[in-house]
């Protein structure tokens, strides 16, 4: 029993994937993430990163396993999901209601084109973002 055992807890691991999430800055509707998977930059520019990673991990080609969101700094994952049903996910929050799991879809043509078009003023800009190590604030 006890081979069988550490098969299954080696295919476990084989399966999970670290996702390291890391502030690169804050906007009005909070810090926007960079998402690094196996040292490399898997997404740039995101607002939930957990199922976005699932999201772009399946769009890599990778199906099977979970999902461990880690912090920087932090000593063990913060959260973890299975990435196809972390794919279907995403976090819900409005003006009228708090944040809440809900059903993501792909955003409709028409809606996408609305918000490309639509223009920008300093009250829905994001601010600018600090000046990263090495960088001249001006």
């Amino acid at each position: 029993m006890g081979d069988i055992d550490d098969a299954k807890e080696d295919q476990t691991e084989r399966l999970t994937h670290r996702v390291d999430a890391r502030v690169i800055r804050y906007g009005l509707r909070g810090p926007v993430y960079r998402i690094l998977h196996a040292g490399e930059v898997l997404l740039e520019g995101c607002r939930c990163p957990l199922f976005e990673a699932c999201r772009a991990l399946l769009a890599k080609g990778i199906t099977g396993g979970r999902v461990e969101l880690w912090r920087s700094g932090e000593a063990s994952w913060a959260l973890a999901v299975d990435i196809t049903v972390g794919a279907k996910l995403t976090v819900v929050e409005t003006e009228t209601e708090g944040p809440r799991l809900g059903k993501w879809s792909v955003p409709s043509l028409d809606a996408i084109s609305r918000l490309r078009h639509r223009a920008r003023t300093a009250r829905d800009a994001d601010p600018v973002p600090w000046p990263t190590l090495g960088e001249t604030p001006i």
